[in-house]
């Protein structure tokens, strides 16, 4: 068991939204214990915190989006990657739009930033989820689509695995394996960044999305590899998934304790493991209990 934290001092930046290419500016101010994460429309007239929440969660494919009492933000997986991995657990996030900013892909300016700003300890503890029982959702289209969450090896540990294919030169098969902490998620997941293939990058331009987005932003994937730009790790597109699965699993609002294994999945498996995980569990402050699920989802 852990304290609550909270940043020190408050801190910003400014950023473009990749699909939206609107400019957008990140406060990340320090909130009082049990205020968790939550994120304020500055730009609405009548703004009110939308919280970072599972139940607040809009099912979206390809990237994360919350939404509560007509307000929505989008794209936030990042931001609550950074914030979940870094043990940031109560914070206001300020934004002038709608859309996270794309940065360069990562969550490494996150990372920095929040890392500037200083951990302040609180007195309340965290609230754990202990997975005691295997949970597991199967995709209904192909049986290679899953995702488990099973008994951590160690009463304190959250690890991830991943389990990434595409039938791409550039991509192939990928895997990874690590357990969280805030270092570890410095050391080998904040810099991994968004992958788009060049033919799917060309559909979306065709629907007009995504036109300002640069190859400096994200990685576009050639047949020969990253265009204009160089991978930070052979694996770089099974890290940047795990990173997504960081920002989505802090939906649940507590601290995570069990390992979490996933092949091919995406946003929407990752939401719907921590439903389930949540509706299955009677969450204490100590050792909440998991009853075992085997259960059916559509790929994501």
């Amino acid at each position: 068991m852990r304290k609550q934290q909270t940043l020190q001092s408050t801190v910003s930046l400014d950023g473009v939204g990749y699909w939206s290419g609107q400019k957008v500016t990140l406060t990340f101010e320090p909130a009082p214990e049990d205020h968790g994460i939550q994120f304020l429309r500055t730009d609405q007239k009548s703004p009110h915190p939308i919280p970072a929440t599972i139940h607040h969660q809009v099912p979206t494919p390809l990237r994360t989006i919350l939404s509560h009492q007509g307000q929505t933000v989008a794209m936030v997986e990042h931001v609550l990657a950074a914030l979940y991995a870094m043990n940031i657990d109560n914070c206001l996030v300020k934004t002038t739009a709608e859309e996270m900013p794309g940065l360069d892909g990562s969550c490494l300016p996150l990372t920095d930033l929040l890392q500037s700003a200083g951990i302040a300890r609180q007195n309340t503890i965290r609230q754990q989820l202990v997975i005691e029982e295997n949970c597991r959702l199967v995709s209904s289209d192909s049986p290679d689509v899953w995702l488990e969450a099973t008994p951590a090896a160690t009463p304190t540990t959250f690890s991830l695995e991943y389990h990434l294919h595409y039938d791409h030169p550039a991509i192939g098969t990928q895997y990874h394996l690590l357990d969280l902490t805030p270092q570890t998620f410095l050391n080998e997941l904040t810099d991994a960044r968004t992958f788009i293939l060049e033919e799917e990058a060309n559909a979306l331009h065709h629907k007009g999305l995504g036109l300002h987005v640069t190859d400096q932003e994200l990685l576009y994937l050639t047949e020969g590899g990253p265009r204009n730009n160089s991978l930070r790790y052979p694996n770089e597109c099974v890290r940047h998934k795990m990173l997504d699965m960081v920002g989505d699993f802090s939906l649940a609002g507590v601290d995570l304790v069990g390992h979490f294994v996933a092949s091919r999945t995406g946003h929407q498996f990752n939401a719907e493991l921590i439903r389930r995980l949540l509706s299955s569990s009677k969450k204490s402050r100590s050792s909440p209990t998991e009853q075992n699920q085997s259960t059916k989802a559509r790929s994501a």
